[in-house]
């Protein structure tokens, strides 16, 4: 070879590995750069499939489309303007280099694959907290993002004018003419499979696929029949002869992963133990259970929808569909009869507010039945705020809102608490337990806030710290303030980048109460005594939980006690027209 057909490999391997680039640095904690197994194995059939397909996402792979592309110029390179080819390829690599960053990082962060149809709304908001209020910030990614496009056309053009004046070897020759057999035998033996761990991938057939099925998607979830939906829910309001307060709390990002993961089992048992010693000894019970979450990583609304409307949501555009259908309004979620069985609903949100997101505060009102929202702003916080949103201390924030209930709750009437933690979410920046009580937290004279930095990898041990704080707080509040109240517990999913595809979509799932009647009967359901989860092969499923839940709290505080809904493990089934 000459020294211009070494350039030419050089670039062509270049751009080639170059857009796998975005994949690599998202798994970068969990990934080799040098796939060395090709030559760690006695097998030489396995080292021959992991060339092909393996999950070391390092980005010695080959686009198969961009790759066919260059190879078409080289034939006919005589024939076609160098102009042209610049501006084609140059426009061609850049889409499919940032399609590879955005299915990248869904894939790291949300465990499934890109989607546009589900994707399109995390993106909207992604993008408008990532650049709210630094203007400075949000012009120096446009510009870095100006250069690097200026910088691969003219690379891309360097790379053509190369090919033009380079003529090829019979080395080049049968090199390139390997490199097409090997992509036309991957095609074939794994029947066209499109996925991020494959060595030879189509970028191009992606896009158009996840355009297509994104298209298809969206007329089938706007014809799903919601018109028969109330004859599922056999109650509008329950005839109570005890009316325990209720508080349903989401615990951000709490996954099975706290139990799979050597680095956090120990650690997390340990500390959960201790809880469960002390819960006993002050009479206070606990069941607990795995529940199968319908998302990952992210996008907790549909996590806790399909909780609270016994329907799994899906995703999120599937929740956007479905909660603008006037004919959901059919549909009792579990607060929505709390609230028509004389209980008054209280949302608790303590995320400080985006400026440029709004929120649509009366649509939330309508699907979550809430009487009255407690928000930032009305937790008159002035410590110091933590990680995402940022957010004060969740134990400051819980607490106060109980105080805030108790001073407008003379009568004593029944109510129950919405909560999604804060602390617990990425990047898992969590404040210390109070050592002289949670109004301590609230020292500070300026707010101080320790905040989330964008695209960094979190930090493992932050997150069963992050874990072990909310499950303290929580534990220390029903034992301050619980007596006979109902503390439902629900993780909502399990935690970006930190958990894969291969570590489930389980979540913890615990009820706590001080009536052990009622506790007791979760055992039916697969739930086992204490806050320790002894089964982790026996799971339920999150749009389960609206069942049980009500079953149990009929039989145990409704007047007619016998007069029970069916059992549904699955939700409510919702079905296209």
């Amino acid at each position: 070879m000459n020294r211009n057909e070494l350039k030419f490999w050089g670039c062509f391997l270049l751009l080639n590995f170059l857009l796998f680039v975005p994949r690599y640095i998202f798994e970068i904690s969990s990934s080799t750069f040098f796939p060395y197994r090709f030559f760690s194995q006695d097998d030489i059939f396995y080292t021959f499939k992991y060339f092909f397909n393996r999950e070391n996402y390092d980005f010695f792979r080959f686009s198969i489309d961009f790759s066919l592309l260059i190879f078409l110029f080289i034939l006919f390179k005589r024939k076609i303007s160098l102009t042209f080819a610049t501006l084609f390829l140059s426009v061609f690599y850049i889409t499919i280099l940032i399609y590879q960053a955005y299915s990248g990082s869904f894939e790291a962060i949300y465990n499934v694959e890109p989607f546009f149809y589900t994707d399109i709304s995390s993106l909207k908001t992604g993008f408008k907290i990532a650049t709210e209020g630094n203007n400075f910030m949000l012009a120096v990614y446009l510009l870095f993002v100006g250069l690097a496009i200026f910088g691969i056309y003219k690379f891309i053009k360097f790379f053509l004018i190369l090919i033009k004046s380079t003529k090829l070897s019979r080395i080049s020759k049968v090199l390139g003419l390997l490199l097409v057999v090997l992509m036309l035998y991957s095609h074939i033996r794994y029947g066209g499979q499109q996925v991020s761990s494959m060595e030879f991938i189509n970028i191009s057939y992606e896009v158009v696929s996840n355009v297509a099925g994104s298209i298809q998607t969206e007329k089938e979830i706007r014809n799903i029949d919601l018109s028969e939906l109330k004859q599922n829910y056999k109650f509008e309001k329950l005839n109570l002869h005890t009316s325990p307060n209720v508080y349903i709390i989401f615990i951000e990002s709490y996954g099975k992963i706290i139990y799979t993961n050597n680095n956090l089992r120990n650690d997390y048992v340990t500390h959960i133990s201790k809880l469960d010693s002390l819960l006993i000894k002050n009479n206070i019970y606990s069941a607990s259970v795995l529940s199968e979450s319908p998302v990952s990583g992210g996008n907790s609304w549909v996590s806790y929808a399909s909780v609270l409307y016994g329907i799994n949501f899906l995703d999120t555009r599937t929740f956007d569909v479905l909660t603008d259908k006037k004919e959901l309004e059919d549909a009792v979620s579990l607060v929505q009869l709390l609230k028509h069985s004389g209980y008054k609903n209280y949302r608790l949100t303590s995320i400080k507010p985006h400026n440029n997101l709004e929120i649509p505060w009366e649509k939330y009102s309508k699907i979550y039945s809430v009487d009255q929202w407690i928000r930032y702003e009305d937790l008159n916080y002035k410590g110091k705020l933590y990680g995402f949103g940022p957010s004060p201390p969740d134990e400051y924030s819980l607490n106060f809102a109980f105080d805030a209930i108790q001073k407008n709750n003379s009568e004593n009437d029944p109510f129950s608490l919405f909560f999604i933690t804060m602390n617990s979410h990425n990047p898992f920046l969590s404040p210390e337990i109070s050592k002289g009580g949670w109004k301590t937290l609230n020292k500070d004279p300026e707010i101080n806030v320790q905040k989330s930095v964008f695209l960094k990898n979190p930090d493992i041990k932050d997150y069963g710290k992050s874990i072990n704080y909310q499950l303290e707080y929580l534990t220390d509040f029903i034992l301050q303030n619980g007596g006979n109240d109902i503390l439902l517990l629900i993780g909502d999913h399990q935690p970006p980048v930190i958990a894969k595809a291969r570590d489930g979509f389980e979540t913890p799932v615990h009820i706590i109460s001080g009536d052990s009647t009622f506790v007791d009967g979760f055992n039916t359901y697969g739930f086992n005594s204490g806050l320790q989860i002894a089964n982790l092969d026996t799971s339920i499923r999150h749009e389960g939980i609206y069942s049980i839940f009500l079953r149990e709290f009929i039989s145990n505080y409704a007047l007619d006690s016998d007069n029970l809904p069916a059992y549904l493990p699955e939700g409510i089934n919702i079905k296209k027209k």
